[in-house]
């Protein structure tokens, strides 16, 4: 039954940093040398709780400086990874959740940055005929239809104040992002070559932060 789980858990890791993938595929979180878990907080000591944590963000802190990220906090370092592809021939993958970024390098090594908690990245890859499903962006493998465009992208929050109005160029993966707020509902209106699309949003512990379905029309 152990080789199972371990097998089970395995998959669904390889699942997570893949690429782009639905919801289902990325309900679990892996599980990180430089992450400390709540079983392995439950069976340690008050000191020996204190010392796991420490080892773990010194894991952590390693597997930065061994992939360049060293000194960037993990808002830097998703902007870094989403706005270029150079990291993707060095096998460094990145999965945005709602709550931290999840990271592994061309090792197999993992670690999980935590995301401030008023905080939500979210992702967006407006399209006019081509788009593919997605739940949690991936910063190094989700490809979207239109790379490189200038297009203007307009966030509103329910109470109608702007929290995004740019005219904005989408990466070499046909991806934008923006920090916004957390625990937000609003509406996305996103303009390019005389097309349009809206369509509502949500900032919170369960909302997608990779948004594939904006249509141009």
């Amino acid at each position: 039954m152990r080789t199972r789980a371990l097998t089970v858990a395995a998959l669904s890791l390889a699942l997570a940093l893949a690429g782009c993938s639905s919801q289902t595929a990325q309900n679990s979180s892996p599980q990180n040398a430089a992450t400390a878990t709540p079983s392995a907080a439950a069976s340690s000591s008050a000191s020996g709780s204190t010392q796991g944590s420490g080892a773990a963000a010194g894991d952590a802190q390693a597997f930065l400086v061994r992939n360049g990220l060293a000194g960037k906090d993990v808002k830097a370092i998703v902007s870094e990874l989403d706005r270029t592809q150079d990291d993707k021939a060095k096998g460094l993958k990145g999965s945005v959740r709602q709550g931290e970024l999840q990271l592994t390098d061309a090792s197999g090594a993992t670690a999980a940055l935590p995301i401030p908690s008023d905080s939500f990245y979210l992702s967006m890859a407006p399209y006019v005929s081509q788009t593919h499903e997605c739940f949690y962006h991936h910063l190094t493998g989700c490809q979207g239809e239109l790379a490189d465009k200038t297009m203007k992208v307009t966030i509103t929050d329910a109470a109608g104040k702007a929290l995004v109005d740019e005219q904005v160029t989408t990466y070499a993966n046909g991806f934008v992002g923006f920090w916004l707020p957390r625990d937000v509902t609003g509406t996305i209106t996103v303009a390019y070559d005389g097309k349009t699309v809206k369509a509502p949003f949500a900032t919170d512990g369960t909302s997608p932060t990779c948004v594939a379905t904006l249509q141009l029309a």
